[in-house]
């Protein structure tokens, strides 16, 4: 079921049943629900987790936290585009009018900055800082996408620690 947090997610929910009503003999409807994304891609975005965590880590040497305990579930740039093409070429039967959570490791802001920090400091043989502060923003976010691992037999194949070596180099 869906909880959402905030406005964006109350009405991005809203839609899906709106769009599902007009799927027919013509148009096939399939909702897929991607978890935050992560990755190296040619037109970076650096206001995503993974992302800009990993960025401050290797370029300033340090990284904020804001709370820490917000959850986030993460999914790799290149799974994200396997997922799309397995929906595309999958049969008719198997994606009309349902909808598919895609991602893969649910993990808490903290625990990607300690990831992030590991993988970099070994990286640029330097010891990275995390420095947490308070926070208001309660959003935190855990998917379950264990249907599209059933139904379409979709598995990611890359992690968090992929992504941050890449966008490291």
């Amino acid at each position: 079921p869906l909880l959402p947090l905030t406005l964006y997610n109350k009405y991005k929910g809203l839609c899906e049943p709106l769009l599902l009503k007009h799927t027919n003999k013509n148009f096939e409807g399939v909702i897929f629900r991607p978890a935050t994304v992560c990755g190296y891609s040619p037109r970076m975005r650096f206001d995503l987790s993974v992302n800009i965590l990993t960025n401050f880590a290797y370029n300033k040497k340090f990284i904020n936290v804001y709370g820490g305990n917000q959850l986030r579930p993460n999914l790799h740039i290149l799974d994200y585009c396997d997922a799309v093409i397995r929906i595309i070429n999958a049969p008719k039967n198997k994606i009309e009018n349902k909808i598919f959570n895609v991602g893969q490791q649910n993990m808490s802001i903290l625990n990607i900055a300690k990831l992030v920090k590991k993988i970099i400091s070994y990286k640029i043989k330097q010891n990275i800082k995390i420095y947490k502060s308070k926070s208001n923003d309660k959003r935190s976010y855990h998917i379950n996408s264990d249907k599209i691992y059933k139904e379409l037999n979709f598995k990611p194949k890359r992690n968090i620690e992929d992504a941050v070596i890449e966008i490291s180099k």
